[in-house]
């Protein structure tokens, strides 16, 4: 026999839904903390309760860029007290995408070095590996480089 869903439950008044309607949007009972315990986050593993997260701040659930930046920045304090942040990555259609990230990781660094068009394969050496510096030390004037920072580009918000 299937389950009903918690959160549709049909017509019910006792599904998630309804009862987040009467306890949350129409009457303000419940504090955040018994919203999340309803939603069953305390229970929730770490990768399930990241995508809650994440799907809370989306453009779906919140189709205004700057609502969605309050959401996240109500979020932030409690995440940064256990080490994680939940960062603006990206923008889709328009609206920001927010993911959650540990708070010590280095940041995606871009490449600043395409090497192309050779007819030869030049000699390189790399000077700083971590900062990707490098010299071509044979066959230079066979090679171009492309060694240009990355710009992102800036999507105007809808």
């Amino acid at each position: 026999m299937r389950r009903a869903d918690p959160w549709t439950g049909g017509a019910s008044s006792q599904s998630l839904r309804a009862r987040i309607e009467r306890h949350v949007l129409r009457n303000q009972h419940w504090s955040a903390e018994q919203l999340l315990e309803e939603f069953g986050a305390f229970e929730a593993g770490d990768a399930r309760f990241t995508r809650f997260l994440e799907a809370l701040t989306s453009a779906e659930v919140i189709p205004d860029g700057p609502a969605q930046r309050g959401v996240a920045g109500i979020v932030g304090p409690h995440l940064r007290a256990i080490g994680a942040e939940l960062r603006e990555s990206g923008a889709n259609g328009g609206y920001p995408v927010f993911s959650v990230v540990p708070i010590h990781a280095p940041l995606a660094r871009q490449p600043k070095n395409l090497i192309f068009a050779s007819p030869v394969k030049p000699d390189i050496r790399f000077l700083d590996a971590i900062d990707n510096h490098i010299e071509i030390v044979g066959n230079a004037g066979e090679v171009l480089v492309y060694d240009r920072p990355h710009r992102p580009r800036r999507h105007p918000v809808a």
